[in-house]
């Protein structure tokens, strides 16, 4: 789990989840959910921000990215790998990472976590 807010404020997170059939390791399911602990009255945008092409070689694309105002890459370990600011054609460059499995996460203009998914980089 990945928190943003430390203290008794506003507050946002991401879990991953991996779970693993032990009979057949290739049947595993993965999924990111994302949490909000807001101390104002403004909601979070709505979470339908799109990314392709994934699994991703060098570069990603966003739609539905309106609200979208910055990004932060985690390792599955915590670390965070990259951040970005928006980006006007909606697309960023990982070329420079190691390939394997990431979350990327959304924030708003207000930095609240709103969405999160899971990357692939091959």
């Amino acid at each position: 789990m990945y928190l943003f807010h430390p203290g008794n404020q506003a507050a946002s997170g991401i879990v991953h989840l991996k779970l693993t059939n032990l009979g057949n390791a290739a049947d595993t399911l993965t999924a990111v959910y994302t949490f909000s602990k807001l101390s104002g009255t403004n909601d979070p945008p709505k979470a339908n921000v799109k990314l392709f092409p994934n699994p991703t070689t060098d570069f990603f694309t966003l739609e539905k990215a309106e609200d979208v105002a910055s990004m932060r890459i985690f390792a599955l370990d915590g670390r965070i790998m990259a951040r970005f600011d928006v980006s006007p054609d909606n697309t960023y460059s990982i070329g420079h990472l190691p390939v394997g499995n990431y979350v990327l996460s959304f924030e708003d203009k207000n930095g609240q976590l709103f969405q999160a998914v899971e990357i692939n980089k091959r």
